[in-house]
């Protein structure tokens, strides 16, 4: 089966998604859930346990206040934020293929709902013009039938006219 041109799967082909689009949408998706914000207070109250307990104080590599971990969570925070606007606008591209392909498919079907109501009106015609024929073939028929009983039995119509007479 071909598709048209105007259907909405040819609009979406036509932008290939890059290996950016599709990580800035894979971050989108799971930055604001439960498991990213779980996670990530998982991993900072191990950061923050790990740099202050006085058992890996040889291994600390952040000491209070934290600065590598505050640099870190300023990172994450000035990239998230381009990031979501990235996934933000490829989102709002979708939408607008997803709606342009809506309204040629509506255009689309317009155009065959217009037709179909054209051969339904000539259809409705040509059955008008078949009844009105069949009546007058109808008609037709009833002259004959009438023309032949005059022809088989002439004196009968007579006969009936002498009886009203009488």
């Amino acid at each position: 089966m071909q598709q048209s041109p105007s259907s909405p799967n040819t609009h979406t082909n036509q932008h290939k998604t890059t290996r950016g689009q599709k990580a800035a949408d894979f971050i989108a998706a799971h930055l604001g859930s439960w498991p990213f914000l779980i996670g990530q207070t998982v991993i900072l109250i191990i950061w923050m346990a790990f740099n202050s307990v006085a058992f890996f104080h040889p291994f600390w590599f952040d000491h209070k206040p934290y600065m590598l971990l505050n640099f870190v969570l300023s990172l994450q925070a000035a990239f998230t934020g381009p990031v979501v606007m990235i996934s933000q606008n490829r989102q709002e591209e979708i939408a607008k293929t997803i709606i342009l392909g809506m309204r040629d498919t509506q255009n689309h079907q317009m155009l065959i709902m217009e037709a179909l109501q054209a051969l339904l009106e000539e259809q409705r015609q040509n059955l008008k013009d078949v009844v009105e024929e069949n009546e007058d073939i109808s008609q037709t028929v009833d002259e004959i039938l009438d023309i032949i009983n005059n022809v088989k039995n002439p004196h009968e119509k007579e006969d009936y006219d002498d009886d009203d007479i009488s």
